[in-house]
């Protein structure tokens, strides 16, 4: 029996940490984010003709590499993209960005906060990206649903999609997340990664590739916050990427199992 990671037990399964993070954690988060949690739940739930779900098809192989390659292009693509926001009259304090620069960048939009590394890991390294993603493919369901979009790659009115949800995480990453509105540079990184993020979803036609993706980036960006050297051979950022290359190439070996 294949075990799918259906809305339900992703569901049952962010409510209970949110309840342990609400008792021991950080009461305020885990409110907001349970309150997202049942919204999504609701309507997922509701929605008899959901086509973008977390996992439609078992191919984890895949869902890992696009993971890794939409974490990749969102550092290649934020190198080149950053320098020239001046032409937009946002001032970046820097002409040129390393990958490097772009990690730490990333990472000054998650909280510095203190307490149990174990906890922080759990909520800004894995829960969270799992629900704020979700959201994110059903918020991008709403669109084409609405405006009749065709989420296809080569489609012009995609990448129009992917831009109104980008512009919505970063207005959330302002007013719930609490970043400072004049971090301009930090909060462009934010836009970059969550376009790209909803490109995933559209070329996997799940949400699955597009939260592993988001796990890898939440992951590096604490372990950024919590001192650990950015980009080395034994920095978190190159243990994630070679440990989920190799799960994705040990996978990958297994006979592939589908269902729809």
């Amino acid at each position: 029996m294949v075990f799918k990671l259906t809305e339900r037990r992703v569901f049952g399964f962010s409510v209970l940490i949110l309840i342990f993070m609400r008792l021991v954690f950080d009461p305020d988060l885990a409110i907001t984010y349970l309150a997202i949690a049942f919204g999504a739940f609701a309507i997922a739930q509701s929605d008899k003709f959901l086509t973008l779900k977390i996992e439609s098809v078992v191919n984890r192989a895949k869902s890992v590499m696009l993971g890794i390659a939409g974490y990749g292009v969102f550092l290649l693509v934020s190198t080149f993209i950053l320098p020239l926001l001046p032409l937009l009259g946002i001032s970046v304090g820097e002409t040129s960005f390393s990958i490097n620069s772009v990690i730490e960048l990333y990472a000054q939009t998650q909280p510095l906060l203190a307490g149990n590394l174990t906890l922080i890991f759990l909520a800004f390294g894995l829960l969270i990206p799992i629900l704020e993603t979700w959201g994110i493919g059903l918020i991008l369901e709403g669109l084409k649903d609405f405006f009749k979009i065709p989420l296809d790659i080569k489609n012009p009115r995609t990448y129009v999609a992917a831009g109104i949800i980008a512009a919505l995480t970063v207005f959330f990453h302002i007013q719930v997340r609490g970043i400072d509105i004049n971090a301009t540079t930090a909060l462009a990184t934010v836009f970059i990664f969550f376009f790209i993020n909803v490109l995933i979803i559209v070329i996997e036609k799940q949400i699955l590739g597009a939260i592993i993706m988001h796990i890898i980036a939440n992951t590096v960006a604490v372990s950024v916050n919590k001192g650990f050297p950015v980009l080395s051979l034994t920095s978190p950022t190159s243990i994630i990427l070679i440990g989920s290359l190799v799960v994705f190439l040990t996978l990958n070996r297994l006979p592939k199992i589908t269902r729809s």
